[in-house]
């Protein structure tokens, strides 16, 4: 079964996995995080492409040991309106609140406590390689090429930018 943006496909240890609805989805992965686990989901549709395609496997890990959440994260939030889990990016960060936006979308998702940030994508992987997601230059240009609309970005541009990026 294909997941859609309502369901994700949770895996256990032997790559069998089974579909969990949106807001039970989000009450699992809030109960991992809180006991410093990491989670990690296939994740499904098209909001976050081009730097998360529907199928990859993300690993969200928690805000621990000081870190904290920087412009540029991806960030796994619940939904004020649908309780389901969110898997954005933060465009903007002002003192307490954060700004949440799919890079593959016009219009955020809103401002959102900090504290209320369940945790951060920390790598995906795709066609079974391990791409790790790294704070710095990169993911703040994301964030503010998502903020002002210029993602997704074009093809062109992307392929000489994929070193500033750091994806591996």
């Amino acid at each position: 079964m294909k997941p859609s943006w309502r369901k994700a496909v949770v895996e256990r240890g032997s790559g069998n996995g089974f579909v969990l609805s949106g807001a039970g989805f989000c009450e699992l992965l809030t109960a991992a995080l809180e006991k410093g686990k990491t989670f990690r989901f296939k994740a499904g549709g098209v909001s976050m492409s081009p730097f998360i395609k529907d199928g990859d496997f993300l690993t969200v890990a928690p805000f621990t040991g000081g870190r904290r959440p920087r412009l540029g994260d991806i960030t796994a939030v619940k939904s004020r309106v649908t309780g389901n889990l969110l898997v954005h990016r933060i465009v903007r960060l002002d003192g307490n609140t954060c700004r949440i936006k799919a890079d593959n979308m016009p219009v955020p998702d809103g401002l959102f406590p900090i504290d209320s940030l369940l945790g951060f994508v920390s790598h995906l992987e795709r066609d079974q390689r391990r791409i790790h997601i790294h704070p710095g230059v990169g993911n703040t240009l994301v964030a503010l090429f998502s903020r002002i609309g210029l993602i997704p970005i074009p093809l062109s541009i992307m392929k000489p930018l994929r070193f500033v990026l750091k994806f591996r």
